[in-house]
């Protein structure tokens, strides 16, 4: 038998190997990128952990939201942008500086 025969099985099993190892990797990546997604949990949320954070989350602030988060990430792996709009966004935002805008006009006030 010829040596360049006996050398093809081998290697077109290390060809397989290969291409099934980049194929796994790929489909892990895919499946990261695909979970990483926030998803909106506010709708029509059963479990009561996510009814807890959905009323934090219409809060003035994001404060209570992510305490509370932090507090029960242990048992229940929550995450804070699945119970966040941009509107909840939008209406902290508005708040904080609400809250910012007395505080500086009674600074410049007493100048």
């Amino acid at each position: 038998m010829n040596k360049r025969t006996e050398r093809l099985p081998r290697v077109n099993r290390a060809r397989a190997v290969t291409g099934s190892m980049l194929a796994l990797v790929l489909a892990m990546a895919a499946g990261v990128s695909a979970t990483a997604r926030a998803e909106y949990r506010c709708g029509a949320s059963a479990l009561q952990e996510d009814r807890r954070a959905c009323e934090l989350a219409q809060r003035d602030s994001p404060d209570a939201l992510r305490q509370f988060i932090d507090r029960t990430r242990g048992i229940y792996a929550l995450y804070f942008y699945d119970y966040v709009t941009d509107a909840d966004a939008d209406r902290w935002e508005t708040a904080r500086k609400d809250e910012k805008a007395p505080s500086t006009a009674v600074a410049q006030s007493r100048d």
